[in-house]
């Protein structure tokens, strides 16, 4: 899955960093946070453009956007937290990169991604709304 390889190499930067030494399940949280929140956005783009409906505009998104961030962190916080599933994603990886003997550098992976999210949520913006290629 694509969110456990963002976590492994989210928690690579973290650990070359050491601030997240004490949370260490914090320190691969927030790479995956950034790039489910492109991702969710363009899944409510999509869904208002193929439904006609508003999503985007509910008062849930738009006057509890706090509250709707805040849940989707603690999701976020059990998914990697039950079962010590976090632990279990940063064995299969290192040993996947051990037995390759090569590794990509974790800010290299995590702009690629970040980029082609960004990308995509904007063709989703531009396809909503019938600008630029879908005019």
């Amino acid at each position: 899955m694509i969110y456990d390889y963002l976590f492994f190499k989210s928690y690579q930067l973290a650990q070359r960093s050491k601030n997240f030494d004490d949370a260490p399940v914090l320190g691969g949280i927030w790479g995956v946070m950034v790039g489910f929140m492109f991702n969710v956005f363009t899944l409510i783009l999509i869904l208002d453009t193929v439904f006609k409906s508003s999503i985007a505009n509910n008062d849930i998104f738009t006057k509890g956007k706090y509250i709707v961030a805040i849940v989707i962190i603690a999701l976020l916080w059990l998914y990697f937290k039950q079962g010590k599933r976090w632990v279990k994603i940063i064995a299969k990886y290192e040993e996947r990169e051990l037995n390759k003997n090569k590794s990509i550098h974790p800010a290299i992976v995590l702009v690629i991604y970040y980029v082609l999210s960004a990308a995509i949520l904007f063709l989703a913006a531009m396809y909503k709304n019938g600008d630029g290629i879908f005019g």
